[in-house]
């Protein structure tokens, strides 16, 4: 094999061969003075040995400027409309843009960021797979402009452009208690991501603000994955489950989920159960699906805006958007007319 043949080494190399993590390396080769002596001399000898070489940041002729965007899965429609949202911004700014799916899997979440990091992208547009920090931070310490989109995490000094979630599930409650509902089961998806936890909220203070009893069987939390949401009714309806007349779903593939185990016992939709959907995916209109309209296109548009405006340094008007959801009516809701009866076979 000759020189020419042989792969650079990439960042990830260079942690493994000194025993640190990619951050480290990062903090070595901006900011020293954040290292002990012995560690950042470890760093420097496998930099060394490796003859690694630190790639150019910043757009330069040989190359198109580059976008990545990681997503929690590009299965899911929701994403996909992100994506086109992106792309299409991204063109107008002439950057290629860089598709990595995470599977909902934060250890595929931090190896896609080796690969960006090993890529040397000018920006990227990140959709956290759940809590963890790990992939976030490792791109922010390696001096990578990141926008989050959809999702936010527990840290300070966030950029982001998310929908207000808690409001948006409010609505779908508070709706659902005007048409005279009061047992509302809601099954939500992963709870370790800033979304279910604030549709939770919602929820919960939709119910609580109108004095509806809240139990631990009133809520179950899955994934946002309709073959999981079958799988959750379906035990539920085998069991005896709590009286309820209605379900809230933490997205509109839960909700397809549900419905079709509803009908394949029997249930009638909206006649003996009510649904309400999140997300409004455009599979919602051709199901009849009352749901929650997030505006994931302008979000995602106004996402790689605010990344275009990082990476080329210019003035940044506002760098936390909530866009208001609102609520979209179709045939999947009726008025109760009669106390619920179990839904039990």
């Amino acid at each position: 094999m000759t020189s020419k043949d042989r792969k650079a080494p990439s960042i990830g190399d260079v942690a493994r061969r000194a025993g640190v993590s990619i951050s480290t390396i990062s903090r070595a080769m901006n900011d020293k003075a954040r290292l002990n002596p012995q560690t950042y001399e470890r760093v420097q000898n496998a930099i060394r040995e490796l003859n690694y070489r630190k790639a150019r940041r910043g757009p330069a002729p040989a190359r198109p400027r580059t976008v990545a965007v990681v997503v929690p899965s590009i299965l899911d429609p929701y994403f996909s409309v992100a994506l086109h949202g992106i792309d299409s911004v991204a063109k107008t700014y002439n950057f290629t843009t860089l598709f990595f799916d995470s599977c909902n899997s934060a250890d595929l979440e931090v190896k896609n960021v080796v690969r960006i990091l090993a890529s040397s992208v000018d920006g990227v547009v990140f959709v956290p797979a759940g809590d963890s920090r790990e992939g976030y931070t490792t791109l922010r310490e390696a001096g990578t402009p990141v926008v989050l989109l959809d999702r936010t995490l527990e840290l300070d000094d966030l950029r982001y452009v998310i929908s207000d979630d808690e409001e948006g599930a409010y609505l779908a409650v508070k709706y659902l208690v005007d048409l005279g509902h009061r047992e509302i089961l809601y099954i939500g998806g992963d709870r370790n991501t800033s979304t279910e936890q604030a549709r939770l909220r919602g929820y919960k203070r939709a119910m609580r603000g109108r004095g509806l009893h809240l139990s631990r069987q009133s809520v179950i939390e899955c994934s946002f994955d309709s073959e999981r949401a079958y799988e959750a009714t379906n035990q539920l309806l085998g069991t005896r489950p709590p009286r309820f007349s209605a379900i809230f779903a933490g997205n509109d593939l839960i909700a397809f989920g549900a419905m079709r185990a509803l009908q394949e016992s029997g249930r009638r939709v909206p006649q003996d159960v009510s649904v309400v959907g999140y997300g409004d995916m455009p599979f919602a209109d051709m199901i009849s699906l009352t749901s929650v309209s997030c505006p994931v296109l302008e979000m995602a548009k106004s996402a790689m805006t605010l990344l275009v405006q990082l990476v080329d340094r210019r003035f940044i008007s506002s760098p936390r958007i909530v866009m208001r959801p609102a609520l979209v009516l179709r045939s999947s809701c009726s008025r109760l007319l009669a106390t619920p009866t179990s839904v039990s076979g």
